[in-house]
């Protein structure tokens, strides 16, 4: 068991080890390390006590960033920022 970035994970999962990403798999690890599952079919399998303290319980309050919005502004709102730093 283990958390590692998503190319590594390709990388072994093409040299055939087996990676957990079913909500059984993902729930236990949750269940076993306190980190949110990435499966949403996850969530019916957490421990009781352990749910309410995860941020898939708050779905409703988080916000998604507009990526596109950061391409577009991106670099202009980090000049504004920068000359505002330095007044």
């Amino acid at each position: 068991m283990g958390q590692m970035w998503n190319g590594r994970v390709y990388a072994l999962q093409q040299d055939g080890a087996p990676v957990v990403t079913s909500a059984k798999g993902q729930a236990d690890f949750s269940n076993l390390s306190a980190y949110a599952p990435v499966n949403t079919q996850s969530v019916v399998r957490l421990d009781s006590t352990l749910a309410p303290n995860l941020p898939t319980a708050h779905v409703a309050d988080q916000i998604t960033l507009d990526f596109a919005y950061w391409a577009k502004n991106g670099s202009d709102i980090a000049t504004r920022w920068n000359e505002w730093l330095v007044k």
